[in-house]
């Protein structure tokens, strides 16, 4: 199915969301941010309304774990960057 047939059958925040799933998460760019901030990764992960474990915010810089949907909106905020930032087009 298209996206633009998914927009139309779909609620907006879904078809956001599928947006996103199809690009491909840059892990390497969190930790360059972050270093430009001056922030440690337990220094990070407090930053969050929920506050992350040092090893989950290591585990998405190693590109291990990828952040949820609403943790790359978050972080994005945390580390004065766009959510674009942190992605890049899939390269198939």
């Amino acid at each position: 199915m298209s996206l633009d047939k998914l927009s139309l059958d779909c609620d907006p925040i879904e078809v956001e969301r599928e947006r996103w799933s199809r690009l491909n998460y840059k892990s390497n760019r969190i930790r360059y941010y972050r270093e430009s901030l001056g922030l440690t990764q337990c220094e990070l992960g407090r930053r969050f309304k929920k506050p992350k474990d040092p090893a989950l915010i290591s585990r998405w810089e190693r590109g291990v774990a990828k952040p949820s949907f609403d943790n790359i909106f978050e972080l994005a905020e945390i580390l004065n960057v766009s959510p674009e930032d942190l992605f890049s087009p899939d390269q198939d």
